[in-house]
């Protein structure tokens, strides 16, 4: 067990080593991209598949860890504050660390409520996963004026492969898990071309789409809850149209 708890943080300590290089090596961006996200996907895969037969399942994980790193090195391309770029970094490194922690505590320690720690992180690291997609996305459509239509349809893809990390086991489901997550995925489409009319900075429109995608996620969470309360909806739709209003009245429009 010390040695699978020893490569862990060997997989976070290489991960950290490579992403340096984007601060020193702009010319070595896509292959930095392709080796760190590669790494921590069979990093992963080798860590879960050590006690997990099922090869779907050791991919279920791994890719969650690639898709947090491309999208973490995704929005780092655009942005120029080196101190929003090295907060970034740390985010996705702490990201990953955590993580393998989860993922060694439910397959090696077997800690009780491990499983729901581990759901927990995959449902809120979600949000961040969609806000850097979503920011970089629109940063492409802003700055390298690429096609809208072919970006949106990259973020519909996205959002139904981020659906996929929803507990829909633990839920009573009346609709197909796949109907579900295309819902989900067409009720994004529409948001996140909504806001890419909006005039705002790349990152501002982000976290809308990272807001109203925490939204729907939580109210699926909240309906198929047995034991779910009013409060708790109305809490979610309220915090959420405060960060909304937050942002719409401090952005500057024009």
């Amino acid at each position: 067990m010390l040695y699978y708890r020893l490569f862990s943080y060997l997989v976070v300590l290489l991960l950290a080593f490579l992403l340096s290089f984007l601060f020193w090596k702009d010319q070595l961006v896509y292959w930095i991209a392709l080796s760190s996200s590669l790494f921590v996907f069979l990093g992963i895969w080798f860590l879960v598949s050590a006690k997990v037969k099922s090869r779907k399942e050791s991919f279920f994980y791994a890719f969650f860890g690639l898709l947090v790193v491309l999208s973490g090195i995704f929005l780092f391309i655009l942005i120029e504050n080196l101190i929003l770029k090295l907060a970034l970094m740390l985010a996705v490194v702490f990201s990953i660390y955590y993580y393998l922690n989860e993922l060694f505590d439910q397959y090696f320690k077997k800690a009780i409520f491990q499983a729901e720690k581990l759901w927990f992180y995959l449902r809120i690291n979600q949000i961040m996963v969609v806000f850097l997609a979503a920011a970089g996305f629109y940063g492409l459509m802003m700055f390298l004026n690429f096609s809208t239509v072919w970006i949106i349809l990259a973020f519909l893809v996205l959002i139904f492969i981020l659906s996929w990390y929803n507990d829909y086991q633990a839920w009573n489901l009346k609709i197909s898990p796949f109907y579900l997550r295309l819902i989900v995925a067409l009720v994004m489409f529409e948001v996140f071309t909504v806001i890419s009319f909006l005039p705002f900075i790349y990152y501002l429109r982000g976290m809308l789409a990272a807001i109203f995608y925490f939204f729907v996620n939580e109210s699926l969470h909240w309906y198929y809850n047995s034991a779910r309360s009013a409060r708790v909806l109305w809490t979610y739709l309220l915090f959420s149209l405060f960060l909304v209003l937050l942002i719409l009245g401090t952005a500057a429009w024009f």
